[in-house]
């Protein structure tokens, strides 16, 4: 959707930009409003996710002491029949 947003936007602003001698000041101000009234969503949508096509990557705080390792795996599950015998 956006991309068909940026389309229509450049699709108007090549008319201007071919033919802006002849439009002056008053020209220049409505590429202006218009540009602003794209590029202000285009920026409110970007601020709210809406490029953000992937999982979100969390980073997760460090821990002092990892909270598994081998003796409470071992504990957990029991000793191996190696151990038992």
């Amino acid at each position: 959707m956006i991309f068909v947003v940026v389309d229509i936007e450049i699709i108007f602003l090549f008319p201007w930009a071919v033919d802006s001698q002849s439009l002056g000041r008053f020209g220049l101000v409505e590429i202006l409003v218009f540009a602003a009234s794209v590029f202000v969503p285009f920026i409110y949508l970007v601020a709210n996710g809406a490029l953000d096509w992937g999982p979100v990557k969390r980073v997760r705080p460090v821990e002092s002491e990892p909270s598994r390792t081998s003796s409470s795996t071992v504990r957990h599950i029991g000793p191996s029949n190696d151990e038992a015998a």
